[in-house]
């Protein structure tokens, strides 16, 4: 067990630019980390001052020093509105038990930052956040590729989802858009978003970006995925939810209003083949946002009051755990399997690297190779 250090970095996509259009896309990032400093205090909303906060910051080392050696890296994606701060309940945790965990604000469509329209409409965007993310941490940390995997709340669970190949369909979403059922669709954070979808979806200065809502963007680095009360499920493509073979984790409360089970964590179980549900009785759709202070409690109840049965905290602590312990067995499973091929025969062991060698070069993704080439070439020497 270790103590839990937090530093923030900013880092740029030269391939993409920011909304404004006159720099490149911001890539702005918390981020939690294993150390052996002490001197933990509260950091995050309103600094180490949070009574003037609505949410309560993370207890925290700022900027320590990272403890030498190579770490698993956990990706986190907030969901519609929010910040990266209000998953550091669960990236704080994770770092206690030797975990780099980072998020990254979703430019446009974050708290940090002045909403704009594409940045909330082209959420398409926030896997290729990640992605990108993800290189600029394989450069600055030791990060054990083989141990990579993505977190997501609501909307940012669809991010997460979306890097082990979930597509989005945007034909099912403009039936949707045109449908009685729109009028009832609002999120807190941006009530007249569909309308003012409708003036932009045959814009011809926005058909690029709308092209771009199906693509592929999956990420082979990434292990498995975590889903707080995913949002925007019945607008994927169900054949690449169910062509998704890695392990995913899924947690959604009953008293969800805002992404129902039923239409959400329920049916993407049922399209999963390698999936886990479970259901938090009571449980709202923000419950897994970070502790309120009075403030926020009084100025904010729909993000911060939970059923009078719900203790936030307790939940926290439940899934936090649940989350690690999921990954861990990922681990071992790995280990196993290494173990297993290691004590094949010979001419076993060779036609297993040659399948190997052969989903690596068609996949296309050589840079792959790159991250994980090491790890490769010492199971192979093995072998």
């Amino acid at each position: 067990m270790y103590q839990a250090a937090w530093s923030q970095r900013l880092w740029q996509d030269p391939s993409r630019r920011n909304w404004a259009g006159d720099a490149a896309r911001p890539l702005a990032c918390e981020i939690w980390y294993p150390t052996h400093d002490t001197n933990e205090e509260i950091y995050g909303f309103g600094g180490a001052d949070a009574a003037s906060a609505s949410f309560v910051g993370s207890k925290v080392v700022k900027d320590g020093a990272i403890v030498e050696g190579r770490w698993p890296c956990v990706l986190l994606s907030h969901g519609f509105g929010g910040s990266a701060l209000q998953l550091g309940w669960l990236g704080s945790m994770l770092a206690r038990q030797g975990y780099i965990a980072i998020a990254v604000n979703h430019h446009g469509n974050c708290a940090t930052e002045a909403y704009t329209l594409e940045g909330c409409l082209f959420w398409w965007q926030r896997p290729l956040d990640l992605s990108r993310v993800l290189d600029f941490a394989l450069q600055e940390f030791a990060i054990d590729a083989a141990r990579i995997d993505a977190i997501g709340f609501s909307i940012g669970a669809y991010s997460a989802l979306a890097l082990l190949g979930a597509k989005f369909d945007l034909a099912l979403f403009d039936q949707f858009c045109r449908s009685p059922l729109a009028k009832q669709f609002s999120v807190p954070e941006f009530p007249d978003l569909i309308a003012r979808r409708k003036a932009w979806r045959h814009d011809p200065n926005w058909a690029q970006q709308f092209e771009l809502a199906e693509r592929d963007f999956s990420d082979v680095r990434i292990r498995s995925a975590v889903l707080f009360a995913p949002a925007m499920v019945p607008f994927l493509q169900p054949s690449s939810v169910r062509a998704i073979e890695k392990p995913v984790q899924i947690f959604c409360g009953t008293a969800d209003l805002i992404t129902p089970a039923s239409i959400g964590a329920q049916l993407l179980h049922a399209q999963l083949p390698n999936s886990e549900l479970h259901l938090l009785r009571d449980a709202g759709h923000y419950v897994w946002l970070e502790l309120a202070s009075e403030l926020g409690r009084k100025t904010l109840p729909v993000f911060t009051v939970d059923h009078s049965n719900i203790n936030r905290a307790a939940i926290h602590a439940h899934c936090g755990e649940r989350v690690i312990l999921h990954l861990q067995d990922l681990t071992l499973q790995a280990k196993r399997e290494q173990a297993r091929i290691h004590h094949l025969p010979p001419s076993k062991r060779h036609l297993w690297q040659s399948q190997v060698l052969h989903h690596i070069a068609s996949t296309g993704l050589v840079y792959q190779l790159l991250s994980q080439g090491l790890r490769l070439s010492a199971l192979f020497n093995r072998a």
